[in-house]
């Protein structure tokens, strides 16, 4: 079951709300002998999440969960870019925030209210440092959407409290309200620190009444694949593609000015991001793919 968009954050005591976590969404196959985690996509990684398989396995129930697999930062809040990244035996610790139950001991739940499916799941959950109960704020949407946007989270999702769980399907019942926005941008340029990486930060641009305008820098998400990726795709040119060049944020980061490379505005990518200034500059940017 998937969420459809909202328009934007709302009150109903007919909805209850969860912080949207910024992981793998994970379905929890729970046996007392044996446990599988598997994407929606069918793509199974129990293998790949020991801690949490061994945490499940503790619990004496057989059971289908729902949740989301995180790595959390310093400040506790959901890091996709160190999950991608995340290492068995790099002594970052994952979690597993579960928020439904679909089936347990026998029983399908999956025609139960969800608010009675949540009460269930919290009951039952073992008491577990990995494996998390998500907890929900029933009514206040708008004051738990300010909460995670004055976080720097994601957004919340809203669901319909009486709502049973449809699985395979993007229903209405289910809301997602992003703090962050999604948009494309071209990559102009990047930078690179003298002998560190790849690339530091992609360079931004976007057309606005036939002129490439400079959208900021983007560098959270970059993996070294997407870099290479990047560099093997690019054009580069002599000369910066704006009118004025921009003055960019990192250019003397750790003492050492960053070497700017210019490219042909022509490869575009997915940024998502909380706001944009009044300058026409993206705040708390993160890269999110390349645009075939």
């Amino acid at each position: 079951m998937a969420a459809s968009v909202a328009a934007g954050p709302f009150d109903s005591k007919d909805w209850l709300f969860e912080i949207k976590q910024d992981g793998f969404r994970i379905v929890g196959y729970v046996q007392p002998d044996f446990v599988t985690l598997q994407t929606r996509k069918l793509v199974n990684y129990t293998n790949k999440f020991p801690s949490i398989t061994t945490d499940l396995l503790k619990w004496n129930h057989s059971a289908i969960l729902d949740g989301e697999v995180v790595v959390l930062n310093s400040d506790g809040i959901s890091d996709f870019e160190a999950l991608i990244n995340w290492k068995i035996g790099s002594g970052v610790p994952v979690y597993y925030y579960v928020f439904d139950l679909l089936w347990l001991d026998g029983k399908d739940y999956m025609s139960v209210p969800l608010y009675k499916r949540k009460e269930a799941l919290k009951q039952l959950l073992p008491r577990s440092r990995i494996v998390r109960y998500q907890s929900d704020i029933r009514t206040h949407g708008i004051a738990a959407f300010n909460m995670a946007k004055e976080n720097h989270l994601e957004g919340i999702i809203a669901k319909r409290r009486e709502s049973i769980y449809r699985p395979g399907i993007r229903s209405k019942d289910w809301l997602k309200v992003k703090a962050y926005k999604e948009d494309e941008f071209l990559i102009a340029g990047y930078t690179r620190n003298q002998g560190a990486g790849l690339i530091s930060t992609l360079i931004l641009g976007a057309y606005k009444n036939k002129r490439l305008q400079f959208a900021g820098e983007v560098g959270t998400g970059l993996s070294a694949q997407v870099m290479e990726e990047i560099i093997r795709r690019v054009l580069q040119v002599p000369k910066c593609p704006f009118k004025k060049e921009p003055k960019l944020t990192t250019r003397w980061r750790r003492n050492k000015p960053d070497i700017i490379v210019w490219c042909r505005p022509v490869l575009s990518c997915t940024v998502k991001y909380l706001e944009m200034t009044k300058g026409g500059e993206l705040r708390h940017a993160s890269f999110k793919n390349l645009v075939s």
